[in-house]
């Protein structure tokens, strides 16, 4: 399960509720709570963030996992998976977009390559016959004036 959350605003979200944490124990405090209400209430939006992180900790995981799988496959001149698309529209999810981009527009510029190969390798094979043919031609001539 991914989060579509940014990393900015993910981070803003957990400073948030480490900071509403902090708030409810300076409000326990001050308003005379109980010692078990202001820990409770703190212990709360502190798991709250910590649990927030921990998911977003998840998703980058995953993210990078999955560049760093596309990566070695690109490496390897391995273009024919697809760059897994994972983390929506996040940070992460963004990056792989960028790079199943990248992979494409190698498919295209190899297909290219390729293509202007075997056109040289075409031309090469005529040339080559061409000059057989002037050859022998060549020869019947001179031994048609001999």
């Amino acid at each position: 399960m991914s989060n579509p959350m940014s990393t900015g605003a993910r981070l803003a979200a957990v400073l948030g509720l480490v900071g509403a944490g902090q708030a409810c124990v300076v409000a326990g405090v001050s308003l005379g709570w109980s010692p078990a209400a202001v820990i409770g209430g703190s212990l709360t939006f502190t798991a709250l963030g910590i649990g927030l992180l921990a998911s977003g900790m998840a998703t980058l995981r995953g993210a990078l996992r999955a560049v760093h799988e596309s990566l070695d496959r690109i490496v390897a001149l391995d273009l024919s998976r697809d760059v897994p698309q994972v983390g929506g529209t996040t940070d992460s999810g963004q990056l792989l977009q960028k790079l199943q981009a990248l992979q494409v527009t190698l498919r295209q510029t190899i297909g290219s390559i390729r293509s202007g190969a075997d056109s040289v390798t075409t031309a090469a094979a005529e040339i080559a016959s061409g000059n057989n043919d002037l050859s022998v031609r060549t020869e019947q001539t001179a031994g048609n004036l001999q």
